[in-house]
């Protein structure tokens, strides 16, 4: 092995994988919660320049991790030789892999339409897929030490970013930016699909073993997520895929509205104090 192969597999240390629930769970999610309410409480106010910069910079940490990601499943040590072999499972495009995507969107798109688009879809289908995966990270943890801590840093930032975004923008949720961002969650659905569809032909024709289920909405893989994968094999493709995207549509309205009655009720309050002050 050359001196790159080594670094690898010195960072691919392994180790029993944690428990869900069980300490290291727990405290890393406690981290995250803290993380999001302290950047919350301290940028609530801040200028559009400062959160784009907030954004690009976990973006930045997310890409480096995630290429650390991508290096550590690529390759692996057979009597003393590396042997590198792309896992294409571990392919960056699902839901949860889509901040990859659209953080540098928040970050450098000018005003308008398709940055609010960006920013809403962060703040609420972004979001859920980061807070699922921190409460129950299932599969997610492995025997990779710095896989674990790559995976709860990943989806961590996703909740804060989330968080902060929907914050940031709390004088200005309006009925609108939902659709704007279930549009954004079509088009990203879409890629996927075609990703999908036109990576087990290609891949397989090749002699692919591994499985490539983006957005786990495959024709060709059963779906693992919780739940819908009862469907998956209940129903027929196309009403799985129906109840998929209603499903994440319905979830990321509730926080969308939630969120606003919150921001709504929140403001009401803080106009009554002032009269009653007055």
């Amino acid at each position: 092995m050359n001196a790159f192969e080594k670094m690898i597999h010195f960072l691919q240390a392994e180790a029993e994988a944690p428990e869900t629930f069980g300490v290291f769970h727990i405290i890393a999610f406690a981290v995250i919660m803290v993380a999001a309410v302290l950047l919350c409480l301290k940028f609530r106010d801040c200028d559009a320049k400062t959160y784009r910069r907030i954004v690009l910079v976990a973006w930045i940490v997310m890409v480096i991790c995630e290429i650390y990601r991508e290096l550590v499943f690529s390759m692996e040590v057979e009597d003393g030789v590396a042997v590198w072999d792309y896992a294409w499972y571990q392919f960056p495009f699902q839901l949860c892999a889509t901040p990859l995507y659209v953080f540098p969107l928040v970050a450098l798109l000018p005003e308008g339409k398709l940055h609010d688009a960006v920013m809403f879809y962060v703040a609420t289908f972004a979001f859920f897929g980061g807070l699922v995966v921190c409460i129950y990270p299932g599969d997610v943890f492995c025997d990779y030490i710095g896989i674990n801590y790559q995976s709860l840093l990943h989806h961590g930032l996703q909740v804060i970013i989330g968080a902060l975004t929907i914050v940031y923008n709390r004088n200005r949720y309006l009925h609108k930016h939902y659709f704007y961002a279930v549009a954004v969650f079509a088009a990203l659905l879409s890629v996927a699909l075609v990703l999908d569809v036109v990576g087990y032909h290609v891949l397989v024709s090749n002699g692919m073993d591994d499985t490539f289920n983006m957005f786990f909405i495959s024709p060709y893989f059963e779906c693992t997520l919780p739940i819908l994968d009862t469907v998956y094999t209940a129903v027929p493709y196309p009403v799985f895929l129906a109840i998929y995207v209603l499903g994440f549509m319905l979830v990321s309205a509730i926080i969308f509205y939630t969120s606003r009655f919150i921001i709504n009720k929140a403001g009401s309050a803080k106009c009554s104090l002032k009269t009653k002050a007055a």
